[in-house]
Order: C-alpha cells, then sequence, then structure tokens
C-alpha cells in the first residue's frame, strides 16, 4: 500500500478545520441571539424602571440645592446632605443598570463560565434585586447580606462580604424561581396629557421628570396586592405631557394611576393618586403643581439602633401597602428618599396640594430591613424660629419593631368545609407593614412574622362575602368560619307593555340595613340581550334599584334568602326630554357657539335658561346636565353651578372639569305643572394667563321623569282638591 506523507495529511486536514471554524463563527452567534430573545419580554419592565430611575438620578444632580434638611439632636441644627457629582452619581447608575442585566444573560454566560472551572466574583457589589431575592442569596452563601436604599441612584440595593460561591447551575435554579412575574389581563391604549406648573413663578415647568404608575389588579378579591407599570415622560417648554399607558380593561378599586414628579429647582411631588380615568378614551389629568414651600416630619423609631442607616421614602398619597411585595421595591425606588439620624429624625417635606386628602404615606427602611409604611399624622404647632413663635403644619410618624413571630390558622366555610384561595389579611393598628397570605389546598395559612399589634383578620373569598375577625392573640391557632356565601341573583328584565327584554341596565345594590352600620352600595351599568341578568356584591344585598333612560326607576327590596331560580320583574316607560345647549331659551351675554351644540363662556356668573312643559297633571322630573371645561386646570378642579327654578330654593351641583369628556351630575326637582324654565348659573372662573384656564363647556340638559313619592302625591292632592 502505497504511504501517504505527512505533507499531503495535513493539507486535507486543515481545510476540514477551517469549515468547521467558520460554522462555529457563524452558529454560535445565532444561538445567542436567540437567547437574547428570549430574555427580551423579561427585561421590558426592568428596563422601564431603570431608565426612570436614570432620569431622576440626573435630575438630582443639577439640581439648585435644595435638598431636604437632616436634623441633628440639637433643635435648630440641620446638616445639609452630601451631594455627590453629577460624573458619578452617573457611573453608580449606569453600574446598577448594567449588573441588573447580567442577572438576565446567564444562560449565555454561563457556557464561558464553565470553561472557567467555576471561577468567583469576589467583593460586594450593588445589584437590584428583590426581597425573595435577596433571601435565596443569603441561604446559598452563608453570609450576611444587608439590603439599602441606595441614595446615590435611588434603587434597593445588596451587599455581601463573602464571595459568591454559587455554581452556573445553581444561578439558573435561583433566576427560575425569581421569575415570578404574574401574566396581567388585557389592556387598552389610554393617550393621557397633563401639565406641571410652579407654584412661585405660576408658569409651566419645563424638563419636569414624570414617573406614571398604573395598578393591575391580580385578582378579584378586593383586598388582593396590585401590581404596578411605571411609565415616564417629560414636560415640555410650557410644561406639557403626554405620553400613552396600557390601562387595564378590569380597573382596581380606587386610584387607577399614581403620578409623581421630580424637577431640578423644585422639590419632589410624590404620590398624586388618580381616580376618575376612562381607558381607550384622550385623557387630559389636569394641572398639578410643584412647589418649595416646606412642611416638616418629626417622628421616632424604637429601638433607637434600627435608625442607624435608615432612610425614609415618601410615595405621598399612594399607599405602598397595597402593592404586590414583588415589585413594592422596585417601586418605592422611584419616589424621594430621606437619610434620618439614630434617635430621632426631623425631615422638611413638600407641602402639598389638597389632592392627597391630607393623607401622606411614608416608608421606613433600616439595616435592610422594612421596619413599615404608614400614614402622616399632622397638627398645627408653635415653632421657635429665630426667636419668634410661628405656627408650624408638622407631621408625625412613629415606627415601632419588636420580635419575631409566627402565626398559623386555617379558614373553613358554614358547613366545615376547608376554603383554599381565601385571602387573609393581618388587622393592625395601622403602623406595621401590612401582611396578607393565601389558603392552601387543606384551608391552612401561615403569617412568617405576624405583626406585634395584630388585632385581627380580614378575610376575602370569591364565593363568601369578606368578614373581619378579631384576634385575642390566646396562642393557638386561629380557626376563622366565612358565614356567608357571596349572594349571586339571577333576574328577568322586561318592559312593562310590550314584554320586550331590557338589554342595558344601571343597577344599585344596597346592603341591608343593620343598626349603627353604614349601608354599602355598589352602581354598575348591565348589558345583557336576553334581559337576564346575574346580580352579585360583596355584601348582603337589601334593595336593587334599576334604572334606565326613557324609563321610570324600578326598586326591589330583596330578602336574605335570594332565589336559584331567576326573578321576573318590568319597568315603565317614562318620559326623557334631551335638549342641547344651543336649545336654551335665554341666556346672557358673553356666550359662544362651539362645535355642533354646545355653548362655551369664558366668564363666571353666566347663565343659560331651559324651558320644559309639565303638562297639565303634576309630574316630577330630574334635572341632569353635561359639561366639559374648554381649556387646561387644575387636578380635580370642579365646576360650581346654581340651579333656579321659580317656586323653590336653589340647589348647588359640583361637576369634575374634564377637558375630553363630558362629566355629569343630576338633581331632583319638585313636582310642577305647565312650562317651566330651570336656570343654570357658573360660579367659580379660574385664570392665569396663557397658563390655566377655566370655560365651562356645556353640552346638554336632560330632563327625566320620576315617579312621585307618597308625600309628593298626598301634597298634590292637598293641593288640587276635587
Amino acid at each position: 500500500m502505497k504511504q501517504v506523507s505527512l505533507q499531503k495529511t495535513t493539507l486535507l486536514v486543515f481545510p476540514i478545520l477551517s469549515v468547521f471554524a467558520l460554522l462555529s463563527l457563524i452558529v454560535m452567534p445565532v444561538l445567542g441571539d436567540e437567547d437574547d430573545g428570549k430574555n427580551k419580554s423579561k427585561l421590558s419592565q426592568d428596563h422601564r424602571l431603570s431608565q426612570i430611575r436614570l432620569e431622576r438620578s440626573s435630575r438630582q444632580h443639577n439640581a439648585v440645592p435644595q435638598s431636604p434638611m437632616l436634623a441633628s439632636g440639637k433643635k435648630g441644627d440641620r446638616v445639609a446632605l452630601a451631594e455627590k457629582s453629577k460624573k458619578d452619581q452617573a457611573a453608580a447608575a449606569l453600574e446598577a443598570e448594567a449588573q441588573r442585566n447580567q442577572r438576565h444573560l446567564k444562560k449565555s454566560k454561563n457556557a464561558h463560565r464553565s470553561q472557567g472551572n467555576g471561577s468567583q466574583n469576589k467583593g460586594s457589589r450593588p445589584i437590584q434585586v428583590s426581597q425573595s431575592t435577596a433571601k435565596k442569596l443569603s441561604k446559598r452563601n452563608g453570609s450576611d447580606l444587608s439590603v439599602a436604599l441606595n441614595s446615590s441612584t435611588n434603587v434597593l440595593s445588596v451587599e455581601s462580604d463573602a464571595e459568591t460561591n454559587a455554581s452556573a447551575e445553581d444561578e439558573d435554579e435561583d433566576e427560575e424561581k425569581d421569575d415570578d412575574t404574574p401574566t396581567l389581563g388585557p389592556t387598552i391604549e389610554t393617550p393621557v396629557t397633563g401639565k406641571v406648573m410652579s407654584r412661585q413663578s405660576r408658569k409651566g415647568l419645563a424638563n419636569v421628570s414624570v414617573t406614571i404608575l398604573v395598578f393591575h389588579p391580580l385578582s378579584k378579591v378586593s383586598a388582593s396586592p396590585v401590581w404596578i407599570v411605571p411609565f415616564s415622560a417629560t414636560t415640555d417648554k410650557n410644561g406639557v405631557f403626554s405620553t400613552t399607558l396600557a390601562i387595564p380593561e378590569t380597573p382596581v378599586p380606587g386610584a387607577a394611576l399614581g403620578l409623581s414628579y421630580s424637577h431640578s429647582s423644585h422639590s419632589d411631588l410624590a404620590g398624586v393618586p388618580i381616580t376618575q380615568l376612562f381607558p381607550g378614551h384622550q385623557q387630559n389629568l389636569g394641572i398639578f403643581w410643584m412647589s418649595n414651600n416646606q412642611s416638616t416630619l418629626q417622628g421616632s423609631i424604637t429601638p433607637a439602633f434600627l435608625a442607624e442607616n435608615a432612610k425614609l421614602v415618601d410615595t405621598g398619597g399612594l399607599n405602598p401597602l397595597a402593592w404586590d411585595s414583588r415589585i413594592r421595591n422596585d417601586i418605592l425606588s422611584l419616589f424621594p428618599i430621606y437619610p434620618i439620624n439614630q434617635d430621632e429624625y426631623s425631615i422638611s417635606f413638600t407641602k402639598q396640594d389638597s389632592s392627597h386628602n391630607n393623607q401622606r404615606w411614608v416608608t421606613l427602611f433600616s439595616k435592610g430591613a422594612w421596619i413599615g409604611s404608614q400614614s402622616v399624622t399632622w397638627k398645627t404647632v408653635d415653632v421657635d424660629q429665630n426667636g419668634q413663635l410661628k405656627k408650624e403644619t408638622i407631621g408625625f410618624a412613629d415606627f415601632t419593631v419588636g420580635p419575631d413571630n409566627s402565626l398559623r390558622g386555617s379558614v373553613n366555610a358554614q358547613n366545615g368545609g376547608a376554603l383554599s384561595g381565601a385571602v387573609i389579611t393581618a388587622l393592625t393598628n395601622g403602623n406595621e407593614p401590612n401582611q396578607t397570605a393565601i389558603t392552601g389546598a387543606n384551608g391552612d395559612f401561615r403569617f412568617a412574622k405576624a405583626p406585634l399589634s395584630l388585632r385581627g383578620f380580614q378575610v376575602s373569598h370569591n364565593d363568601y362575602l369578606t368578614q373581619e375577625f378579631s384576634y385575642a392573640k390566646s396562642g393557638q391557632s386561629p380557626v376563622l368560619v366565612l358565614q356567608n356565601r357571596r349572594p349571586k341573583i339571577p333576574l328577568l328584565l322586561t318592559n312593562s307593555l310590550s314584554g320586550e327584554p331590557i338589554q342595558n341596565v344601571k343597577v344599585t345594590l344596597k346592603s341591608t340595613a343593620t343598626p349603627g352600620q353604614t349601608v354599602q352600595q355598589s352602581v354598575v351599568d348591565l348589558q345583557a340581550p336576553t334581559g337576564l341578568y346575574q346580580l352579585t356584591a360583596a355584601f348582603p344585598i337589601g334593595q336593587i334599584i334599576f334604572e334606565r333612560e326613557g324609563y321610570f326607576a324600578k326598586i326591589l327590596n330583596q330578602p336574605e334568602n335570594y332565589p336559584s331560580t331567576a326573578i321576573e320583574t318590568t319597568m315603565i316607560e317614562a318620559r326623557i326630554i334631551h335638549l342641547t345647549a344651543r336649545e336654551a331659551v335665554n341666556k346672557s351675554d358673553r356666550w359662544s357657539e362651539i362645535h355642533e351644540s354646545s355653548l362655551v363662556t369664558n366668564w363666571a356668573q353666566k347663565w343659560l335658561e331651559f324651558e320644559i312643559d309639565y303638562g297639565d297633571e303634576a309630574t316630577a322630573f330630574d334635572f341632569e346636565i353635561g359639561v366639559r371645561n374648554n381649556g387646561l386646570i387644575d387636578h380635580k378642579y370642579k365646576f360650581d353651578i346654581r340651579v333656579d327654578i321659580p317656586g323653590e330654593a336653589s340647589q348647588r351641583v359640583k361637576i369634575l372639569a374634564s377637558q375630553t369628556d363630558t362629566l355629569t351630575a343630576r338633581i331632583v326637582l319638585s313636582p310642577k305643572v305647565g312650562v317651566q324654565k330651570i336656570r343654570m348659573t357658573w360660579l367659580n372662573d379660574r385664570w392665569i394667563p396663557k397658563q390655566l384656564d377655566a370655560n365651562i363647556l356645556v353640552d346638554w340638559v336632560k330632563f327625566h321623569q320620576r315617579p312621585l313619592t307618597a308625600a309628593e302625591q298626598a301634597q298634590v292632592a292637598a293641593n288640587n282638591p276635587q
């Protein structure tokens, strides 16, 4: 056999190896790109949070020294907070962001790490993690970890004094456990705008960083925590901001949005709740004010050693106890953060507008532990300033913490069966963090660290009415028994004359009247092509009121024993008179025509008169008016309107002003006969040149016929004896 020379063998092998090398260069990046694509969806909310933090950090470094003042032990002795340079701050923020992103790219990095025989990362570094992640890291490393608020980047960070000994496989396992972001429900794209103005200059503020929090329900149970998705925007030269939000189709109870603001020359405005929102429609949220006027927060921490390295987070009118614990720390990092001295603290807060309804929530962290969140109590006191007494509004907040206390219990139905999926909320005196637990398959629940001031529980379940239980700290595991099933009433609603189904109706459900308790109610708009409705409420139903335009209201008094078969009831048609604003029979001066049927005025004390024929017999109507604002006005500004009708005392209504949506108010008028004139007068104009302008735009008025009450029927009979 002829032998092949070494030179020829080499020439044959090298091309083959070259082909494999080229293939590896092509395939590996593609695989890496696939991994990156899989991680992209996970990073969307993290990137949004990081971007907001970077914007806020950048603005803080450009700020005129307006920082909150930290009080020392001596009265009046305040030490200015230290500020880092813009370059150092930005570098710290970028480092935190880079390390956060590394956690989501472990799969691609683990391939390289395995080649290095398990190399270790030494030293401490800030990384943004949740509390659950911190606990897992602590177990894995066998070392002490401290979670802290990083003042340079406004993020929660974790520091470790030990080396990270976890292997690539352990990190993958931890990452899978940490990836517990819930699946949110369907959303509606909703464009929103607003304006930020300076209280001092009374002009729009440019370059204001606006953070908008969208609240998402995670459960139909009212006591369940909410998930939060943040959005950011920046005001233009006129102080106007705009963005498009993904609003949940099913809103959470209470506030739909939360807003906060940051500006280089003004104190942060924290946590303004937005309750009025119309998903899917262009929204103008109104004007929000920023100011440098400050009030003081005072308080204490017990025991005092907890105050070491403590931080206070101000969330304004937003209650962080209602937020899901998995996102709470990340969201808290977007709000103003203040350091505290060891024994007592005194911090200057911006004096907020009435949009907070005098409620202010603060959260305390110390040595990485969440001490609690609570609402501030406000008092007006005499303060000695340079030898003179002065009235000052001061907020008070006290935090107390003690040893750990675990507690187990169970939830059963009245028939003795265990209830899974029940949400248990620990009820306290308000000075400790809100805690919730969910029962398992056997109805069992557990609080790992039950509050020291625990006074009872609130239990919610989809099939039972929410119920509260007291707790006397007997040391025994409480057994909580839900007594009343959630009412579900089937009902068939038809026209009294034609028998046709009534396909949409407004339903008001009221609770049974109980001595010493306030009557609860809920109002819903329902639709059913067949007229068959399923009514449910979170309380025992005592009364049902049906309302529909063009019909008399229908009232049903519902017994406690709810029927299993459908209740059949009818509604009687009634008169409804709809008039556009231009159909006013008389008006004062300075009204202008706008759109096809509306009238607008820029001046207060201007009025419109409408005429209605009641007929020959005494008839009763409700008067309804629909208005909006033609301009930009304060957040929560309301039109003040007086309604006059001959022979009756004037009535007043207040309607929230919207630039985009027609909002309404309705009042009850006494029975009348013949032709009557009703006058509406706008009373409360507001105007700042080129900044703020309240101009009432009247779209329409409606007169809804209603049945006479027994007292009205008696009065009519007395006035018209036969």
